[in-house]
């Protein structure tokens, strides 16, 4: 990141009857320029450096105080490299390899994260020895969108989004992509009609898109 700006207002109307409490979130990524460091010589995946443009706008306006689980959001703006005329580009850069790279990382950070959710540390004074012991304590979490006959319910919320105004601007991105199967990612597939064009697409499909 180039810079990244994070602001925050807040402030109180003396004449409003009700929701008197104004606030403004705004968070501004000026440039992002993301580089794939596996690879000799290192490579651009992700780049938007503009002195006309951002990369990131974002911007959000309340009303009331949020009492009573109900939020009331007057303005939600996004917008990506976009001037007050048209938006700039957003280079993407990639292959498939580095794309297989970035899913690996996902999924043992999904793993692990999920590994140390279901575990809590208890910790307990021996009278015996005078110290304190540490052990693992799984925590059983509970399935709260099933009945115990199976019946599925909905997820519960305890705020309810009143938003007036939503506004994504148009973006525009310059993609660069090179495909390269890697055939240990994908299985053989047997005993279907379309067996032979799945397997071609799957493992031997090599095509490249330059600045589309």
């Amino acid at each position: 990141l180039s810079r990244f700006t994070l602001d925050y207002q807040k402030l109180f109307k003396e004449n409003a009857v009700t929701d008197s409490a104004r606030s403004q979130v705004s968070a501004i990524i000026h440039g992002i320029h993301v580089r794939d460091c596996t690879t000799s010589p290192e490579s651009t995946f992700l780049a938007s450096l503009s002195d006309d443009s951002n990369f990131l706008d974002f911007r959000v306006r309340t009303r009331g105080s949020g009492e009573g689980g109900l939020a009331k959001i007057d303005l939600l703006e996004v917008k990506f490299a976009h001037t007050a005329k048209k938006p700039g580009f957003i280079i993407v850069n990639t292959n498939e390899a580095f794309l297989w790279s970035l899913l690996d990382v996902a999924s043992r950070t999904k793993t692990a994260s999920s590994e140390f959710s279901k575990v809590d540390t208890k910790v307990n004074w021996d009278e015996t020895t005078e110290t304190f012991t540490v052990e693992a304590v799984d925590i059983h979490l509970s399935e709260d969108d099933i009945d115990e006959d199976g019946t599925y319910r909905a997820p519960r919320s305890d705020m309810i989004f009143a938003v007036k105004k939503m506004q994504v601007w148009p973006s525009a991105f310059q993609v660069s992509f090179r495909r390269q199967p890697q055939t240990a990612r994908y299985q053989r597939v047997k005993n279907v009609q379309t067996a032979k064009i799945v397997n071609y697409f799957t493992k031997k499909l090599n095509f490249t898109v330059d600045k589309a």
